[in-house]
């Protein structure tokens, strides 16, 4: 089955310039295909996939479409007990603002789901899924690329509908809602040097890059300052399927009882442009 999901961005400063800065629109597009993972993985727990087009922009708007493709599901979510996307959608915002960005005051389990209570007191009950998308998984990583950034910059106001309906919505006074909630338990640090095949760039900002090792996938930010000053001078040109020779440190933690390993290249200390078919980004 498939989901058609709208991300739209509006505002002043996207109708004066005819658009949006097209490194933070790469950015938005490829953390809100994170989110729409990260909801597969901890509500649906289904293999899936988010095919993103952009449709340019329209009554001063950025309107970035996303057909979401659900494989081997031969019925509804519905049937199948799980709560629909734009629900999920609805109610991840709703726990996005509702924490404002700061770690929960206090978390008990409901028979309804969890109460989560903010710094000021105030109560929300969410539901199982919601909670294990928000505080669990990494879509609150995904939401400060698409959510938290654009509304900072360009953006006054943030859409997101579902066939045609609309889900959600974040005005830019809660820009700072949408980002991590609290940091996890360290429990071990490793470094090596290794190879790394570059999946996917950000050449502004502090944006992870996606990378493969050959057997795993992740994401990972560099901070080689002088290997992105190179970039940014137009001395260092690359492109996808390039390997990077780099010194990588990787940081596992315990999350509300989960693991997650995150990644930071210290060093690129090589590069091999990839020689067939290759295509320079800059």
């Amino acid at each position: 089955m498939r989901e058609l999901v709208n991300l739209r961005y509006s505002g002043s400063q996207i109708k004066d310039q005819d658009g949006m800065d097209a490194y933070d629109a790469a950015e938005a597009i490829d953390g809100f295909s994170d989110f729409l993972n990260s909801i597969a993985q901890s509500v649906y727990g289904q293999d899936y996939e988010v095919r993103p087009t952009l449709s340019g922009v329209r009554e001063s708007s950025l309107d970035l479409p996303f057909i979401v493709e659900f494989v081997g599901v031969a019925t509804t979510i519905i049937s199948s007990g799980a709560p629909p996307l734009d629900e999920v959608i609805k109610k991840a915002f709703e726990l996005f603002k509702h924490l404002k960005g700061q770690p929960a005051k206090s978390i008990k389990a409901t028979d309804g789901g969890v109460a989560v209570e903010n710094n000021t007191g105030s109560i929300l009950v969410v539901n199982n899924p919601t909670y294990n998308l928000i505080f669990n998984g990494d879509a609150a990583s995904s939401a400060e690329r698409f959510a938290r950034k654009p509304l900072q910059k360009q953006a006054d106001n943030l859409d997101i509908s579902v066939n045609g309906k609309l889900a959600a919505s974040a005005h830019k006074d809660s820009a700072d809602s949408f980002k991590p909630v609290g940091d996890g338990e360290k429990l071990a640090e490793f470094f090596a040097d290794q190879y790394l095949t570059i999946q996917t760039v950000v050449l502004e900002g502090d944006g992870n890059w996606r990378f493969t090792d050959g057997r795993n996938k992740f994401r990972a930010e560099i901070e080689d300052k002088e290997f992105l000053q190179r970039i940014k001078d137009g001395r260092e040109r690359f492109g996808r399927g390039d390997i990077l020779r780099v010194r990588l440190r990787s940081r596992q933690e315990k999350v509300r009882g989960q693991l997650k390993t995150v990644h930071v290249v210290e060093k690129v200390l090589g590069h091999e442009p990839h020689k067939v078919g290759q295509l320079n980004l800059i």
